[in-house]
């Protein structure tokens, strides 16, 4: 998805409809990832790697009221939990919605009228939500900000600038 991330995505398909049941497809495993669709209200998660047949149990799993992880996802969920930090959250959940577009549209290039623009916001409010997010996150300029967005898989740089570096 290139502009949304499961979590967002997830968020808002919940917000519209509540009873909808989310199951993350992805190839992301890190805690963080997981954590965040999880507190999005994603139902289950599976990696792409996993057999067909966990994909099939998700399914069914979550059908029937549950809730599915497959197995590696589960025990990254699991070290985070007992490391004890799903209690704390992270400094992107402390983020509002809105500060994680920007941060999110900031790192993919745009310039604060682009994001104004997108969000149908004055350039004056974009940048107070920039200014608050990178606060937030302790970062102190663009380049801070891409580096933080690519670590936490925010964004995504196209394949043939990945082979470049």
């Amino acid at each position: 998805m290139p502009d949304l991330g499961g979590f967002e995505a997830t968020s808002r398909i919940l917000r519209a409809d509540p009873k909808t049941k989310v199951i993350i497809l992805t190839m992301y495993e890190e805690e963080e990832v997981i954590t965040r669709c999880l507190k999005a209200g994603a139902s289950g998660y599976v990696l792409k790697d996993a057999p067909r047949k966990d994909l099939i149990h998700a399914i069914e799993t979550v059908r029937n009221g549950g809730q599915f992880l497959s197995s590696r996802a589960l025990r990254k969920v699991v070290k985070q939990h007992v490391k004890g930090t799903l209690a704390t959250g992270t400094d992107y959940e402390r983020l509002s919605d809105r500060e994680r577009e920007v941060l999110k549209l900031l790192a993919d290039g745009l310039a604060l009228k682009e994001i104004a623009t997108r969000l149908v916001l004055s350039v004056k409010t974009v940048d107070a939500h920039k200014t608050n997010m990178m606060r937030k996150l302790d970062l102190h300029d663009r380049s801070e900000v891409i580096k933080y967005a690519i670590q936490r898989k925010l964004i995504r740089l196209p394949s043939n600038e990945l082979n470049t570096l």
